[in-house]
């Protein structure tokens, strides 16, 4: 399924099914999964400022032009109202 805004599917938009900052601290804690510490803190943080940065510019983009295909298509489908005083 695609999101209707961005156009992407959530799954393709990551490359893998997502999972947040608490499962990952889970995960660690219950041995299921070994958080990765081959990058320095700053080096991931700003690798992962970089990859928002980009994530947000395509979201933006793609926003705005559905936006723009919402109002075409409720404006087509709008009419002109006049009112009276008292009505």
């Amino acid at each position: 399924m695609f999101n209707a805004t961005t156009g992407v599917s959530p799954l393709l938009q990551y490359g893998v099914q997502p999972k947040g900052v608490l499962s990952l601290i889970n995960y660690n804690w219950v041995g299921m999964d070994n958080l990765p510490t081959c990058k320095p803190v700053s080096q991931y943080l700003a690798e992962l400022k970089g990859h928002l940065e980009t994530t947000h510019e395509f979201a933006s983009q793609h926003a705005q032009k559905a936006q723009e295909q919402y109002a075409k298509y409720c404006n087509a489908l709008a009419h002109h109202k006049t009112f009276q005083v008292g009505e």
